[in-house]
């Protein structure tokens, strides 16, 4: 058991998720053209747009330009002005249209069509279901955003769709303010939420059991911060884990405040000689993150985070190992929804360890230790792909670089459930490396118990360093089959089973097949 691991191991990486719609309900612009217009007949000598601000003249003089000095109907008027309603909503003015104001328009001769152009804006916002002074200062910009762009809508209801608990839905309707729609939120929040799993991922010195179990409530400030706890053990004392966790929104415009505390404590079962071993693990974090990208299409988030941790290891009462580590971690997280039905992430990491508040110095420590001031960066990609109605697809691969020795718990871990999964979690670590992973997905449904068939093959490989500078290299891959179920009262378990390849497994000592399984309940 290697100090400082579990952390490691228990924390999973971002995922790409099938969108949620957002709810807005618009009303519709329809242009009307009046019966007989297709035999009414004028010579189009100019066209002249009125009342756009957002889009130029210039932008939209290709609607009629081809028109001009030609015979059209009345219809062929209309059609001009649905071309330009039509270019602004694909600029992102949902609620904003072209209209053919009343005029004469001369049949005898050359004629001027006048085109214009409404551009819509949101008048009044209500909030029902939560006190409306939270959440209004989240709209303030859709208010004065005019003409309304549907980025700054989406931008502000997905800020709000991300604060701990809440849901809601947008209602756009007919205002009594000319040009203008009013805007209703209805929201809700969930104010807590606990679960409880247990399942067979571990390593025999750890326990075959693994037993989880989380709690999260929300607003105990009276804004919108969370707090959570989570415990994650072995129901003995071969392993134990507590780790809290809370964030708050700074403002109103994606930023958030984040704090990590936790610590493990571990006297796990060996075969050697060597008895009575203990590992111990302390963290604290504090990281700020902020939302640059809010879209259905297109995320981005970058995050800077101060993290520190002791990591100690004694046999028989003597410290066989020590850390003490100081670290920046500058990293973004995006992803992008494209037109095949597919949604693409990527986070990427550096970290810097630091020699200051109370961190191990390199110059203190023996030649052949890591390095406490080390440099690292890691990334992982993830590809979500709807094949069809029941079939998806996940494409996903890591990577870490180094130059240095580095500290356990900055090593890349393969094994587990995130990569090599018929592994034991982190069978393998090192300064570098690089996994993949393809995992087919079938949605078989059901009305009381909903399941996913999958398959996996992963692949993997990691180098460590070596006290002579020289880098030992290992390499894994693993195959299998399984289920993911999803019960009343919102219950969910899996059943797996495992082939792994390349390597034997430390604990098992073959290559043989394995088999998992889990169970939970969230309420």
């Amino acid at each position: 058991m290697q100090p400082g691991r579990v952390e490691r191991d228990t924390r999973q990486p971002p995922e790409p998720v099938r969108r949620d719609s957002v709810r807005i309900d618009a009303p519709r612009f329809a242009e009307q053209v009046p019966a007989g217009a297709q035999d009414v007949r004028f010579l189009l000598g100019e066209v002249l747009l009125e009342g756009n601000t957002a889009l130029s003249t210039q932008a939209l003089s290709d609607a009629w330009t081809p028109l001009v000095g030609k015979p059209v109907t009345l219809a062929d008027a209309f059609g001009i002005a649905a071309a330009i309603s039509a270019r602004y909503r694909a600029a992102g003015y949902i609620l904003s249209q072209a209209i053919i104001p009343p005029q004469d328009i001369r049949t005898v001769g050359v004629a001027v069509l006048r085109i214009q152009v409404v551009e819509g804006f949101i008048g009044q916002v209500s909030v029902t279901g939560l006190p409306p002074e939270k959440l209004l200062p989240y709209l303030e910009r859709v208010k004065v955003d005019r003409p309304l762009q549907l980025a700054t809508l989406e931008r502000s209801l997905l800020l709000i769709g991300e604060l701990p608990g809440v849901s809601s839905q947008a209602h756009l309707k007919a205002s009594a303010t000319p040009n203008a729609s009013d805007l209703e939120l209805v929201a809700s929040q969930k104010r807590s939420e606990f679960s409880f799993s247990a399942h067979n991922r571990s390593t025999p010195s750890q326990g075959r059991l693994r037993l989880e179990a989380s709690g999260e409530v929300r607003g105990v400030l009276g804004h919108f911060d969370r707090h959570s706890l989570r415990w994650v053990g072995s129901g003995d004392d071969r392993l134990n884990m507590l780790a809290y966790a809370a964030d708050m929104p700074l403002g109103r415009n994606g930023l958030k405040f984040n704090l990590g505390l936790s610590a493990s404590r571990s006297q796990p079962d060996t075969d050697l000689a060597l008895s009575n071993i203990d590992t111990r693990s302390d963290n604290l974090s504090l990281g700020l993150s902020q939302a640059v990208l809010r879209s259905r299409q297109t995320n981005l988030s970058v995050r800077g985070t101060l993290v520190g941790y002791d990591n100690s290891s004694e046999v028989a009462g003597t410290i066989a190992s020590e850390d003490h580590i100081r670290a920046l971690r500058l990293g973004l997280t995006g992803d992008v929804a494209d037109g095949w039905g597919g949604i693409s992430l990527l986070d990427v990491e550096w970290s810097k360890g630091l020699s200051s508040l109370g961190a191990d110095k390199e110059s203190e420590l023996p030649s052949a230790s890591a390095n406490p001031q080390f440099t690292k960066w890691t990334v992982y990609a993830a590809r979500l792909q709807a094949i069809s109605r029941t079939w998806s697809a996940l494409l996903a691969a890591t990577a870490q670089g180094a130059s240095d020795k580095l500290p356990t718990a900055e090593q890349l871990g393969l094994g587990g459930e995130t990569f090599l999964r018929a592994f034991d979690p982190s069978e393998v670590i090192g300064e570098k490396g690089s996994a993949a992973k393809l995992e087919l997905r079938y949605d078989l449904g059901g009305t009381r118990v909903a399941s996913t068939l999958y398959a996996y093959a992963e692949s993997g490989k990691v180098q460590r360093r070596q006290a002579d500078g020289s880098y030992l290299s290992t390499s894994l891959s693993s195959t299998g089959v399984g289920v993911r179920l999803s019960g009343p009262a919102r219950t969910r378990g899996y059943l797996e089973v495992g082939k792994p390849g390349r390597k034997d497994v430390a604990s098992e000592g073959n290559r043989k097949a394995r088999v998992f399984a889990g169970l939970g309940i969230d309420f």
